[in-house]
Formats: structure tokens, sequence, C-alpha cells
């Protein structure tokens, strides 16, 4: 079963620098098949997009919401301010629904969270800066590898990647459900819910491919 929604995404308060990253994550979760999204704001303080498709599997506005939230907070890094309009097409009401701070930790609080606070582990950045010089942590933001023994970081159009709050790699293999446990011969898929579950990392950078734009692994 479907419903068609009028949805109208606007997102402010977010890192002018990954402006780009945060559209790309919107058209993601919402592809219009009638009307093509359009970013308003000269000012470039605000990215509102809209366009018009079908919820499916019983979602509701409020669950595309939370997971729009989870696909922007991601790729910004961090907090910033989203508003959700969903219009039905049956005539129903318009929902509004402002995803605020509370949100955003509540989201972040059960798993799979959208971004963490601790600081790097390696440089000591707090999410949203970026590393120091010759962090061990830092990915490149042209291949997702680690940046200081990248050969293609002097070719990266879009500067230095901030600390998320989480390792690299993390969030999408909770997203993914790829998991590993170590055995007596070393590390085995398994699920998340098997004693000595780690995300599966090496799995990730052999089974996904890496995109600039969102600033994360994509399954293949």
């Amino acid at each position: 079963m479907s419903l068609s929604y009028r949805m109208q995404v606007a997102v402010e308060e977010f890192s002018h620098g990954r402006k780009e990253a945060l559209i790309e994550a919107i058209r993601q979760e919402w592809d219009p098949d009638s009307l093509p999204p359009e970013e308003y704001g000269p000012s470039g303080d605000e990215i509102l997009l809209s366009g018009t498709n079908a919820l499916y599997g019983g979602e509701g506005a409020g669950g595309f919401a939370a997971r729009a939230a989870r696909a922007i907070w991601r790729a910004n890094g961090g907090y910033c301010s989203i508003c959700v309009d969903a219009q039905p097409d049956d005539g129903e009401p318009c929902d509004t629904i402002e995803l605020s701070r509370d949100d955003y930790d509540m989201l972040k609080d059960e798993g799979g969270s959208p971004a963490a606070t601790e600081a790097c582990p390696d440089c000591g950045a707090l999410p949203g800066e970026n590393h120091r010089d010759g962090c061990d942590v830092e990915s490149c933001p042209s291949c997702g590898h680690q940046l200081i023994s990248c050969s293609c970081a002097d070719e990266s159009p879009d500067g230095r990647f901030p600390w998320s709050g989480t390792w690299p790699g993390v969030e999408e293999c909770l997203e993914y459900g790829w998991y590993a446990r170590l055995g007596p011969d070393g590390w085995v898929p398994c699920t998340p819910h098997e004693p000595g579950a780690e995300p599966d990392l090496n799995r990730l950078r052999t089974e996904a491919r890496w995109d600039p734009v969102r600033r994360m692994f994509l399954r293949e």
C-alpha cells in the first residue's frame, strides 16, 4: 500500500561547507516522480527541497521525517534545524514536523546514531571540527580512505573531512547490518546480537563504494 505526498524539507543552521552533501542526502531519501526538487534561499542560509512521491510499506510522514533527519544529520556531521511539511494527496490536512535537538539526541541514543559527541581519539578534534594535521583517523573526502596514506588527497576539491563523532565507516556498517566477530581463524561475519560483534569495516572497504558527494560508503 502506498500514499502519495507533496513533501517539503527545509534545513537551516547547517555547515555551509557541506551544503551539496546535504542536498544529495535529502534527494537520496526522497526522489520525486513528478516534480524535481528545487533549492531556494538565495542568502545561502536555508535549503528548501520539495517534490511529490509515494511512501510505501505503511510508512507515514513521521517515519519519513525521522529517516530523512538521520541522513541529513549524518551528512552535516551533527545537528541542524529540520522542518518537514507533508501534504497527503488524499485531501488530509498537512502535517508539519519540526526536528529539534531533543529529537536529535533521541535518534542518536536509539542506535545507528546520526552523530556522536566524542572527540577524535587520535587528535582530539570535536565533532564538526577539522582534524589536526597528521591525524591517523581523518579520511580523504575523495576516496574515503585514510588521508595521511592517500595518494589523491592533494586532488580533493572538497577540502578537509571534519570529525563526525564516530569512527569512519562505523555508521554505514550499523545502517547496513554489517558486523563481524573474532573467531579462531580470524574475523567472521555475524549478526549484531552475537557476543563480540563489531562493525565490519573490512567488508565495508571491500564491498561498498565511496560517494564523495554524500561522503559515505554506499552498498553496491
